[in-house]
């Protein structure tokens, strides 16, 4: 009896409590298409007017700057991860950004850079970390993997895989990829 009740007594769920942030407390945008909080406890705000970084108490917002290499690529965040080496990897609407802590800015592979890369489309439309540590990116043409990535230089280097139509009679697949999964035997 004494178990039983207490398995009662402790098996209430936890309330779950919202807070509603909005452009009144600093959020650049209403338009949010991604969050990620990170190692350090800073909760990532991916939105159309730029990328903010949260710390609880406020925000600050990261926007493109065209005066500045090392600013965001561009102001439209579409996706936002933090990979397992606690990289911090922003995809934008003309092209792909890692987060440097230590000087607070971006490396970018955007614009001119970008056909040099292997990346198939600067829009990016989600990252994303597979089991084994890859980093795959999904754009308006295509998915890619980052094959490459020199830390010196800071250019970064990209596979690309188009879909291709099995046969004739199949329907007609566009190369959108906006989202990415792994199955269980580590398919993409």
């Amino acid at each position: 009896f004494f178990i039983f009740l207490n398995q009662i007594l402790f098996s209430q769920k936890p309330s779950i409590r919202f807070k509603r942030i909005s452009k009144e407390e600093g959020l650049s945008s209403r338009g949010v298409s991604g969050i990620c909080q990170d190692y350090k406890g800073f909760l990532w705000v991916a939105t159309k007017e730029g990328l903010n970084r949260y710390d609880g108490y406020r925000f600050k917002v990261y926007t493109h700057d065209d005066e500045d290499s090392m600013s965001i690529s561009n102001n439209k965040v579409t996706s936002i991860i933090e990979d397992s080496e606690n990289n911090l990897w922003v995809g934008t609407n003309k092209g792909i950004n890692i987060y440097n802590r230590s000087k607070d800015n971006f490396i970018s592979v955007r614009g001119e850079d970008f056909d040099d890369s292997g990346l198939s489309n600067q829009a990016v439309n989600e990252i994303y970390e597979d089991n084994n540590g890859n980093i795959w990116l999904g754009t308006w043409n295509g998915l890619n993997k980052l094959i490459g990535f020199n830390q010196d230089t800071k250019e970064m280097k990209f596979r690309y895989y188009p879909y291709k139509r099995e046969k004739e009679k199949e329907l007609k697949a566009y190369n959108d990829i906006m989202c990415i999964f792994e199955g269980p035997k580590g398919m993409i």
